[in-house]
């Protein structure tokens, strides 16, 4: 399933970098500042996400049972904001590895990096596809 994303307005008040790093780079509480932040975005949704949020969470959550970091009744108490969080640290990290760290969405976009988010421009929008399989 593909999850489209406006990626300009997701990470318009936090950056990447905020969303999806390492004890290396924020020390000791870097999951809980990431999770943090990954939260933020997450409670303002209906400005990024295009679509469904329904479509979107059943993708989330095919996903990270797919992983097995999680089992099913892990998944199932999530609320939506903690699923669509996960969202966030997925593209995040994907954005990350693509460069956002040095470089703006724009430049971003149309890389043929493998990764699970494919950023593009569409008239003066950035925008992402985020592929759960």
């Amino acid at each position: 399933m593909i999850i489209k994303l406006n990626l300009a307005s997701m990470f318009s008040h936090r950056e990447p970098w905020d969303c999806s790093n390492s004890i290396a780079n924020l020390g000791p509480n870097a999951a809980e500042l990431t999770w943090g932040c990954a939260l933020e975005v997450a409670r303002n949704a209906r400005e990024w996400l295009l679509s469904p949020l329904s479509d979107t969470l059943e993708a989330i959550e095919r996903w990270a049972k797919a992983t097995g970091a999680w089992d099913a009744d892990e998944i199932a108490a999530w609320s939506d904001e903690e699923t669509l969080a996960l969202l966030v640290q997925n593209v995040a990290s994907d954005l990350r590895e693509l460069g956002a760290d040095n470089e703006p969405l724009e430049a971003l976009a149309d890389d043929d990096s493998e990764g699970s988010t494919y950023v593009y421009q569409d008239r003066d929008q950035i925008l992402g596809e985020w592929m759960s399989e």
